[in-house]
């Protein structure tokens, strides 16, 4: 789907406005795996071995899509060079964008490996994790809604990216104590280790939506300065 007729003439120049469509579509690919990921970390607490290979098999699928979408990116970028304005910036708004796919992706691989070898989470983290898994949702939520807000009011995307902070600190602070629950808990060593890789993808999954803000602000900044 593309939302050219929604961009406003303002919006900027046409490689501008083509742009951030195709990276509208990439957000949406992106909504997809997050909402697998959390249906996967759900049967995952529910201590489901073969709902987590069908999720996981899923999410390949969705990641292939958005290998497509990138090179589609990264093929228009190539082509109209410098004729676009803000370009690095965009470049690394992409950049970003898929590095955030990526770590939902290693956070999904990993829920699939630990059910594999059967090694789920405690009673006692099960509520946090959920609750990681929310935030990252949160997250990506006011990142998707200030990417689609740029091309009707940039002040508004402005004032939505820093929503994305707000979110982004909540999440390091579930973080923080999930990652003591999991020390603290009575479980083998390799459990512990493989719940903090499951974590850590999830907090660096939100790191790179904040950093994607960050570089959505600034676009946005020129056009309202």
């Amino acid at each position: 789907m593309r939302l050219m007729s929604l961009m406003p003439e303002s919006m900027g120049t046409i490689a501008d406005q083509k742009i951030l469509s195709l990276i509208q579509d990439h957000v949406r690919k992106i909504g997809e795996q997050i909402r697998e990921l959390i249906s996967a970390i759900d049967k995952f607490s529910n201590h489901s071995k073969e709902d987590a290979k069908i999720i996981y098999s899923r999410l390949r699928k969705l990641d292939l899509e958005a290998e497509e979408l990138k090179k589609q990116l990264y093929e228009y970028i190539s082509r109209v060079g410098l004729g676009m304005v803000y370009r690095e910036d965009w470049v690394r708004l992409a950049i970003n964008l898929d590095s955030m796919s990526d770590y939902i992706i290693s956070a999904a691989y990993r829920i699939y490996l630990s059910s594999e070898r059967e090694i789920f989470p405690p009673a006692e983290v099960i509520y946090d994790l959920k609750k990681l898994a929310e935030g990252v949702l949160f997250t990506y939520d006011a990142l998707r809604d200030s990417i689609f807000a740029y091309s009707v009011n940039v002040k508004r995307a402005v004032e939505l990216c820093d929503k994305i902070d707000i979110e982004e600190e909540k999440v390091d602070e579930i973080r923080r104590v999930l990652d003591l629950k999991i020390a603290e808990s009575n479980i083998p060593i390799v459990a512990i280790l493989q719940l903090r890789d499951i974590v850590y993808a999830m907090e660096n999954a939100v790191d790179y939506m904040k950093r994607a803000g960050d570089d959505l602000r600034i676009i946005a900044l020129h056009r309202i300065g």
